[in-house]
């Protein structure tokens, strides 16, 4: 029996042009109770973002043909929607920490399932931490 996390349906958004890395990792954060949207590259990760307001994390791979890369994606959301949690991911490139727009997170492939749902929860609960301080 797997154990789930409650992440109140925590919305994420996963942009990777690999269909098979997309899916697993579609199945994966399903899995542990997060909804999850999927975006082949950047244009159609942007678009998702313009008709939705529920998507709070973007996990996006730097490589996506054609045009904008992922870091580009996440420059782009930080500035469009800067309360969008970024992970950032990359198994041929490891961007520098000034590189990454916001307080986002890099994670290099191959990587464990577990190695990214403990990214994605550390990076939420800070977030989660930020907004309870905020009020």
């Amino acid at each position: 029996m797997t154990h789930k996390q409650s992440v109140d349906h925590l919305t994420i958004l996963v942009a990777e042009d690999n269909v098979l890395l997309r899916l697993n990792t579609f199945e994966l954060l399903e899995e542990h109770g997060y909804t999850v949207i999927e975006a082949g590259n950047a244009e159609e990760a942007l678009k998702v973002l313009e008709n939705r307001n529920d998507v709070r994390l973007l996990f996006t791979d730097i490589q996506m043909p054609p045009g904008v890369d992922g870091l580009e994606l996440a420059r782009e959301v930080h500035r469009l929607w800067p309360k969008v949690i970024l992970v950032i991911t990359s198994g041929q490139v490891r961007p520098a920490r000034a590189d990454i727009a916001d307080d986002g997170r890099f994670i290099q492939k191959p990587y464990r399932d577990q190695d990214l749902l403990d990214q994605i929860n550390d990076l939420i609960t800070i977030d989660d931490h930020k907004l309870t301080v905020r009020h």
